[in-house]
C-alpha cells in the first residue's frame, strides 16, 4: 500500500473514533493516540521503509484532528477558561489578599490558588476550591464556560447574591459547595440537568423559594444538605435518587407532611428534617430503611404516635423527634435499637409508663423524655445503661451538655428514685425536677464520680440532704429546692470546689451555714431561702468572690451584717430580708460597683443610709423597710 493510501485509511479510522466519541473535546478526554492507531499500522508503516515510522504512527492522529479541525487542540478551552476565572475575579473581593487576589494574567491559571487542571497538561480547569478565605462579592455567571469542571467549592465566605443559573449547564459537575455563605434567591431548577452530580451542598445561606422537584433528575445524588436558609414549601418526593445517602433540609420553613420514603432510597442514612414546619404523622415506611444511622424531626409538628415499626431500623444510633405534638406512648419495641446512642422525645403530649425494655439500650448517651406526662416509676432496670458509650459527638453534631444526658424533667413520674441510678456511671447531666417523686435521696448517687449537674427541684422528697453527697467532686450545679428536706446542711458539701449554683431553698432545713462554704470559690449563686437557719452568717464565705446573686431571705439568721457583703465586686443581687440581722448599713458597700438589687426588709438594721450608696451607679430598688 502506497504511503498515500495509508494516510487515507488512518484518516478514516481517526473520523471513525471522532464520530463514535462525538467531539474532539471527549475524543481528547477519552482517546490517547494508541487507542487511535494500532500497533499493526506501525509496523506496516516501518516495512515501507520510512526512517520516521514509529514515531510519526504515534503522532499521525494528532495531526489529522489538527489539519480535520482547523485549530491548536488547546488554545480555544485556554482562551475561554482564563477568561472565565479572570471575569469570576473581576465580581470578587479578596479581602485577604492570598487567593483570587494573586491571579495574575500573565501566570499560568493552572498554578492560580483554588484552580486544579487535569493532570495530563491540556489546562482543563477540573476544580475550583476556595473555601475559607474570606471572599465577598458574587458568583460569575462566567464559570459555566469552565465546561470540564467537577469540583466547585466556595464554602465558608461571604459571597451574596443569587446562584447563577448558569452553574447548570456544566454537566461535569461532581461536587457543589457553596455553604455557608450570604446567598440568596432560589436553588436554580437548572440543577436538575446535573445528572452526574454527588454532592449538593447549599447550607447555611438566605436561599428562599421551594426545593426544586426536578432535583429528582440528579440521579448520582448521594449527599444533599440545604439547611439553615429559608426554603419554603414541601418536601419532594425525591423518588429516583436511589444513591442518596444524605438529607439535611433542617432549619427551614418548609411545611406540609412528610413524604413516604420510596422503596429505592434504601442508601439512607443520614436524615435531619428537624427545625421546620413539618405536620402530620411520621411515616410508618421510614421503618424500611434499615441503613438509617440518624433521624432528627425535631422542632416541628408532628402528631399521631410514634411508629412502633422504628424499631426495625437497627441501625439507628440517633433518634430526635423532641418538640413535637407527638401523643401515645413510647413503644416498647425501641428495646431492640441496641445501638441507639441518643434517644430524644422531650416536649410531646407522651403518656404512660417509661418503658423498662427502654433500658436494654446499652449503648445510651442521652436520654431526653422531659416535658411530657409520662407516669409511673423511673424503671430500676435504668442502671443497666451505663451512658459510658462511644461518643456521638465526633462530628459535633451535639452540644457538650447533652452528652452523658438523662432528662426526665417535667413529667408526672411518681415513687422513690431508684438507687440503681448510681450504676449509670456515665451520667453527667442528671434532671429529675418537676415530677413527683417521693422517699429520700440515695445515699448512692455519690458514685456518680462523673455528675455535673444533679437538678432534683420541685419533688416531694424527704429526709436529710446525705452526707455522701459531698462525695461528687465534679459537681457544678446542685438543685434540691422546693421539696420537703429537713436537717442540717451536711459539713461535707463543704468539699465540693467545683461548685457554681447551689440552690436548697423552700424546705424545711434548720441550723447553721457550714464554715467551709467559704471554699466556693467558684460559686455564682446561693440559694437558701425559706427554711429555717439560724446563726450568722460564716466568715469564710467572703471568699466566694464570683457570687452573682446571693438569697438568703426568709430563714432565722442572726448578728450584725458582715462588711463583706459589700466586697463582691461582681454580686448584682443581695436579698437577706425577713432574718434578724442587726447593725448599720457596711461602708463597704463602697465596693459593691455592679449591685443592682438590695432587699433588706424586716431585719433589725439601724443606723441611717451611708453616702457611698450614692456612688452606686447601677443601683435600681433598695428595700429596707421594716414591718409596721
Amino acid at each position: 500500500m502506497s504511503p498515500q493510501a495509508e494516510i487515507k485509511r488512518i484518516r478514516r479510522i481517526c473520523v471513525c473514533r471522532l464520530m463514535r466519541v462525538g467531539s474532539t473535546i471527549e475524543l481528547r478526554e477519552s482517546l490517547s493516540s494508541s487507542e487511535i492507531l494500532p500497533d499493526s499500522l506501525s509496523l506496516s508503516l516501518s516495512h515501507m521503509g520510512w526512517p520516521f515510522a514509529p514515531s510519526l504512527a504515534w503522532r499521525l492522529p494528532a495531526l489529522l484532528l489538527f489539519l480535520m479541525v482547523g485549530e491548536n487542540r488547546g488554545s480555544p478551552h485556554k482562551k475561554q477558561s482564563i477568561e472565565a476565572l479572570l471575569h469570576f475575579k473581576s465580581l470578587i473581593r479578596d479581602q485577604q489578599n492570598e487567593s483570587v487576589g494573586t491571579w495574575q494574567e500573565s501566570s499560568d491559571y493552572c498554578n492560580w490558588r483554588g484552580v486544579k487542571c487535569d493532570n495530563r497538561g491540556r489546562g482543563l480547569v477540573v476544580a475550583l476550591s476556595l473555601q475559607g478565605v474570606g471572599l465577598e462579592g458574587t458568583i460569575s455567571p462566567a464559570l459555566a464556560n469552565l465546561s470540564f469542571l467537577r469540583y466547585l467549592d466556595l464554602s465558608n465566605n461571604n459571597i451574596s447574591g443569587a446562584i447563577p443559573s448558569a452553574l447548570g449547564n456544566l454537566i461535569n459537575l461532581r461536587h457543589i459547595k457553596l455553604s455557608f455563605n450570604r446567598l440568596t434567591g432560589t436553588i436554580p431548577p437548572s440543577f436538575s440537568s446535573l445528572q452526574i452530580l454527588w454532592y449538593l451542598h447549599l447550607e447555611g445561606n438566605g436561599l428562599s423559594g421551594a426545593i426544586p422537584p426536578d432535583l429528582s433528575n440528579c440521579t448520582s445524588l448521594q449527599e444533599l444538605n440545604l439547611a439553615q436558609n429559608q426554603l419554603s414549601g414541601s418536601i419532594p418526593a425525591f423518588a429516583n435518587l436511589s444513591f442518596l445517602s444524605y438529607l439535611d433540609l433542617s432549619n427551614n420553613n418548609i411545611s406540609g407532611g412528610i413524604p413516604s420514603p420510596q422503596g429505592n432510597l434504601i442508601n439512607l442514612w443520614y436524615i435531619d428534617l428537624s427545625i421546620n414546619m413539618l405536620i402530620g404523622s411520621i411515616p410508618p415506611l421510614f421503618s424500611s430503611l434499615q441503613s438509617l444511622w440518624f433521624l432528627n424531626l425535631g422542632e416541628n409538628s408532628l402528631s399521631g404516635a410514634i411508629p412502633h415499626g422504628l424499631s426495625n431500623c437497627t441501625s439507628l444510633h440517633m433518634l430526635n423527634l423532641a418538640q413535637n405534638q407527638l401523643s401515645g406512648s413510647i413503644p416498647a419495641t425501641f428495646g431492640a435499637l441496641s445501638l441507639l446512642q441518643a434517644l430524644s422525645i422531650f416536649s410531646n403530649n407522651l403518656t404512660g409508663y417509661i418503658p423498662s425494655s427502654l433500658c436494654k439500650c446499652s449503648n445510651l448517651i442521652l436520654l431526653g423524655l422531659s416535658s411530657n406526662t409520662l407516669s409511673g416509676s423511673i424503671p430500676s432496670e435504668i442502671g443497666a445503661v451505663p451512658f459510658t458509650g462511644p461518643s456521638l459527638d465526633a462530628d459535633n453534631q451535639f452540644p457538650p451538655d447533652l452528652i452523658g444526658q438523662l432528662n426526665l424533667r417535667d413529667n408526672a413520674l411518681k415513687e422513690p428514685i431508684p438507687s440503681s441510678l448510681a450504676n449509670c456511671s456515665g451520667v453527667q447531666y442528671l434532671y429529675l425536677n418537676f415530677n413527683n417523686l417521693t422517699g429520700a435521696i440515695p445515699n448512692e448517687l455519690a458514685k456518680l464520680q462523673n455528675l455535673k449537674e444533679l437538678y432534683l427541684t420541685q419533688n416531694n422528697l424527704t429526709g436529710r440532704i446525705p452526707e455522701s453527697l459531698g462525695e461528687l467532686s465534679s459537681i457544678q450545679h446542685l438543685l434540691l429546692n422546693y421539696n420537703y428536706l429537713t436537717g442540717m446542711v451536711p459539713e461535707s458539701l463543704q468539699n465540693l470546689t467545683a461548685l457554681e449554683l447551689l440552690d436548697f431553698g423552700f424546705n424545711m432545713l434548720s441550723g447553721s451555714i457550714p464554715r467551709g462554704f467559704g471554699r466556693f470559690a467558684n460559686l455564682q449563686n446561693l440559694s437558701l431561702i425559706y427554711n429555717n437557719l439560724s446563726g450568722s452568717l460564716p466568715v469564710s464565705l467572703a471568699n466566694a468572690s464570683n457570687l452573682l446573686t446571693l438569697d438568703l431571705d426568709n430563714n432565722q439568721f442572726t448578728g450584725r451584717l458582715p462588711t463583706y457583703l459589700g466586697g463582691f465586686p461582681k454580686l448584682y443581687y443581695l436579698n437577706i430580708s425577713s432574718n434578724y440581722f442587726s447593725g448599720p448599713l457596711p461602708e463597704a458597700f463602697a465596693n459593691a460597683s455592679a449591685i443592682y438589687t438590695v432587699y433588706m426588709a424586716k431585719n433589725q438594721i439601724t443606723g441611717s443610709i451611708p453616702p457611698v450608696f450614692g456612688s452606686l451607679t447601677n443601683l435600681q430598688r433598695l428595700d429596707l423597710h421594716v414591718s409596721p
